[in-house]
């Protein structure tokens, strides 16, 4: 098992409000500048290939790496709309790849530093990640982006009637709509059920 080989450092933030980003440059602070920094979602799951890719694709002073990741539609759903679908199998019909999502990145220590890290934007709670890859786009270092096989998101059922305005609730649903299964799966379900649940 990977994780009763690999060497793996736990730090404790305590003093301050939980935030990813503020996470990001704790510990960019921690390394050297020869060290190559991996932003990535614990929820999502990965392979060793997907590290292997990282390593290629990251070049220091060059090269930003940005995967694109495959997202998995509602599975229950997909087996029951879909046909012939093997379960964990990668296609249009068990979900899609997230071409506008930046948020796993592989940058070296120096180049992250140079770009200036991830910023709290003014009015926001947390950090604005548009604003770092924006500072990417800016700089003299490529942003490389390709389809990434090896690194997959697990469907996840989201409320959106918890949320507190109807604007916000409806952005919520277009969302769950995206995420559950793709047009054909989409008309079977509402054809079968009439509407789509705001808890999928």
């Amino acid at each position: 098992d990977i994780y009763q080989t690999a060497k793996i450092d736990k730090y404790e933030i305590t003093s301050h409000s939980y935030s990813p980003f503020y996470a990001y440059n704790y510990i960019a602070e921690l390394l050297s500048d020869n060290q190559l920094l991996l932003f990535f979602d614990m929820t999502l799951h990965f392979s060793l290939n997907f590290l292997e890719h990282c390593r290629m694709n990251t070049i220091k002073g060059k090269q930003v790496f940005s995967p694109i990741l495959f997202s998995f539609y509602k599975p229950d759903i997909v087996q029951k709309y879909a046909s012939n679908v093997k379960h964990g199998s990668i296609s249009s019909e068990t979900g899609f790849f997230v071409r506008y999502n930046y948020q796993v990145t592989s940058i070296y220590r120096s180049d992250y530093a140079k770009v200036g890290g991830f910023k709290r934007s003014k009015g926001s709670s947390g950090s604005d990640d548009k604003h770092f890859l924006e500072n990417i786009l800016k700089s003299d270092i490529y942003l490389m982006r390709a389809i990434e096989p090896f690194l997959t998101r697990i469907y996840k059922p989201r409320n959106c009637k918890k949320l507190k305005t109807k604007a916000s609730q409806e952005m919520c649903m277009n969302s769950v709509a995206d995420s559950i299964g793709n047009k054909k799966i989409l008309g079977s379900y509402i054809l079968h059920n009439g509407i789509l649940d705001s808890q999928l």
